[in-house]
């Protein structure tokens, strides 16, 4: 829910999904604002490594970057080559399928390239999680790739790498993009990877203040260890070649995909299947666990006994309100219904919030039953999820619609039940009309004072300037420890006033403010540096959220 797409299309530096380090930087720069997760299907074996510049700029999103500016989940497909991931072995392991093809489209057996190093250095990043594909049977795909970097599995494909062998295991339906295109054949880590993009954005719709290290952790420690260990018969000798000594994949110490104890506060771990397998279910109850046990929550309470009928076969039917006088953000809902009816397979009820969506209840279940006298909550009306982190104050609607003749019956009560985070936000501000001398470098500087001590989480800065040529402007921010950061440098031009809110993903800067004491006095520095035109301040303010 409320998650969508950002496609980015680019061409390869070369065969096979190149991709050069300038082109995977220019990427992470286009996005670094703009996403929460990033999802990868495509890399190389037996080597895919990344230059330092590419390395530290994922490390650097991965905290602080998106669109939140609370860091970015990397995933990225961990190959289909049924070879190592990041390892140097002792011996020969293979890493393509050993056929080529030959210019008349027809394919030969060459046989199989082999390495003794597999270098990924993407493993050492914790913002980042190599995924690795289920087969249908819980098995690991045969051509999956394994080894000490997989960090989760997911549903996907089956297929002998070599093409030497039948395997079991159905293909992912999808759509191929094309009108009317549908192929049950899409598989790999490739498709293994975006499942897991779209469980993440999931627990992120679940609690929006969620960082990309707490997502990865909620992924990890949530994910299913019901799986399948059974490894697959070797190769076996044919025409093509009678000596399968080659045949090694997956070698010693990860030759068995048993689930180890290696100290890690995610839980147990797999060479095959990392974590577990992704589990979308457990992942959001764990986030809506979490929330119920956060302190200094609030809650709402309402109800209505309105003891009202129910129009027999009336699309229309009737709608009842309860009026939320609180204003915080949703984590929890409940409603309980008492409705009297004969026949309630007749029925649909929906609960609408103050922004319009509107939730399902009930929707004709339950046939010839009477009566309903439920209480709907978040596991059970799992829907409820595209309404948290909505504000809770206005008026909530109970939709009660009859859509069958004959049977009647009436909305006796309902009440509805609210629950989030006591809003925690610290908000200082400063309304003056100062005027900022012209072309004066020294500009003027004016202080708030936060009295309230902890580490920033999100900040938002409201400036207020009347000018008539922006572009003579620098405006600074500087916090209590002394940090500057530049929120306005002689942008805009000719155009006239500043009237903006700068916050964590309209101006990137401002995340690196992120941890900082909030304690302590705040300066802004506004200065003109140009001559003729002339200004004043008349507000700035600060929106602080702490950690």
């Amino acid at each position: 829910p409320d998650c969508r797409l950002l496609p980015i299309q680019w061409e390869s530096s070369g065969r096979s999904l190149y991709i050069s380090d300038s082109k995977l930087l220019t990427v992470l720069n286009y996005i670094a604002d703009k996403v929460d997760v990033m999802s990868n299907s495509w890399g190389s074996s037996p080597t895919y490594t990344w230059e330092s510049l590419v390395i530290n700029r994922i490390k650097a999103l991965s905290q602080t970057g998106g669109r939140r500016g609370t860091g970015i989940v990397f995933l990225w497909a961990a190959g289909n080559e049924n070879c190592l991931i990041d390892y140097r072995s002792d011996q020969k392991v293979p890493y393509d399928s050993g056929w080529k093809q030959k210019l008349d489209g027809s394919w030969e057996w060459k046989g199989v390239k082999t390495a003794k190093v597999f270098q990924h250095n993407l493993s050492d990043i914790p913002g980042v999680m190599h995924i690795a594909a289920l087969a249908s049977t819980a098995k690991r795909s045969h051509y999956s790739n394994y080894g000490p970097s997989i960090s989760l599995s997911a549903p996907s494909s089956n297929s002998h790498k070599y093409g030497r062998m039948r395997v079991k295991g159905l293909g992912i339906t999808t759509t191929t993009g094309k009108p009317g295109g549908v192929t049950s054949i899409f598989g790999g880590t490739s498709s293994a990877t975006p499942l897991v993009a779209g469980v993440a954005a999931l627990v992120i719709s679940a609690n929006p203040k969620l960082r990309a290290h707490e997502v990865i952790e909620i992924l990890k420690r949530t994910a299913s260890k019901d799986l399948n260990f059974t490894g697959y018969p070797k190769t076996q000798p044919s025409s093509l070649n009678s000596d399968v000594s080659w045949d090694v994949s997956p070698i010693a110490p990860f030759d068995s995909g048993n689930f180890q104890d290696i100290g890690s506060e995610d839980g147990s771990w797999s060479p095959w299947f990392g974590h577990g397998r992704v589990d979308a279910a457990d992942a959001v109850a764990e986030v809506q666990r979490l929330l119920g046990n956060t302190s200094g929550q609030v809650k709402f309470q309402g109800s209505s006994s309105s003891d009202r009928s129910i129009p027999d076969k009336n699309t229309l039917g009737i709608k009842d309100k309860i009026n939320c006088n609180k204003t915080f953000k949703i984590q929890s809902i409940k409603v309980h219904l008492d409705i009297s009816h004969t026949y309630i397979g007749d029925l649909i009820v929906s609960l609408i919030s103050p922004a319009g969506k509107s939730i399902k209840l009930h929707n004709r279940n339950g046939g010839s039953t009477s009566d309903i006298h439920t209480d709907y909550d978040n596991s059970s009306i799992p829907q409820f999820i595209h309404l948290l982190g909505e504000q809770t104050q206005g008026e909530w609607t109970l939709h009660v619609q009859d859509l069958a003749a004959q049977d009647r019956g009436r909305l006796q009560n309902w009440s509805l039940e609210l629950t989030g985070d006591e809003e925690t936000e610290i908000y200082v501000e400063e309304n003056l009309g100062i005027i900022i001398p012209d072309n004066v470098a020294n500009g003027i500087e004016r202080f708030l004072n936060v009295s309230q001590n902890g580490q920033l989480r999100e900040i938002e800065v409201e400036v207020d300037i009347t000018h008539t040529y922006i572009g003579d402007i620098r405006i600074a921010l500087i916090t209590p420890n002394g940090t500057q950061v530049m929120l306005q440098n002689r942008t805009g031009g000719s155009a006239d006033n500043i009237i903006k809110t700068y916050t964590m993903v309209n101006t990137s800067i401002l995340q690196t403010l992120q941890g900082e004491e909030i304690n302590g006095v705040w300066k802004l520095k506004v200065s003109d540096h140009a001559g003729v035109d002339q200004g004043k301040l008349n507000h700035w303010a600060l929106k602080i959220t702490p950690v």
